[in-house]
């Protein structure tokens, strides 16, 4: 993985998501998911008022140095919302916040790295304490996708 690599996708999940408004708890404005390129622990949502919603996060997790292969790794790419509505208003925004991050499966460069064609997602706390798929902590919403990419590392 290279810098160049870091900065495009994070350009590209800024452009993805720009257009979508969520609420900022602390401040009340409706705002654009911050990206952030680093995986942190979800945010505690009893105890920070929601600061950090909404928000992208994402780092490659897990991958493959080869000599004569393409490199193979993938990345990990959370997003969480906090809505002021009912559930069904939360369910909407982050499927919402899902589908458009899904939509980088469009454009699958990533020069000299390429998005392996079919992205998973899941909708819900991936947390093994929550034991049911799709549970959400409202007021707070969560999502992940799974990206795998390929590619020549060229330094």
């Amino acid at each position: 993985m290279t810098d160049r690599f870091f900065q495009l996708l994070g350009d590209r999940l800024a452009d993805l998501t720009k257009d979508l408004l969520f609420l900022h708890p602390p401040t009340g404005a409706l705002v654009s998911p911050q990206v952030i390129g680093v995986m942190l622990d979800r945010p505690k949502t009893s105890t920070e008022g929601g600061a950090e919603y909404p928000y992208v996060r994402w780092l490659p997790y897990v991958g493959e140095f080869h000599c004569k292969a393409p490199t193979q790794f993938e990345v990990i790419l959370d997003g969480g919302i906090y809505t002021s509505g009912n559930v069904a208003d939360g369910n909407m925004d982050i499927h919402r916040l899902c589908m458009a991050l899904g939509k980088i499966a469009e454009n699958p460069g990533f020069a000299p790295y390429k998005l392996k064609d079919g992205v998973r997602f899941s909708i819900g706390i991936p947390d093994p304490e929550y034991r049911n798929p799709g549970i959400q902590p409202h007021p707070y919403y969560h999502c992940r996708l799974f990206l795998q990419f390929a590619g020549y590392h060229l330094d």
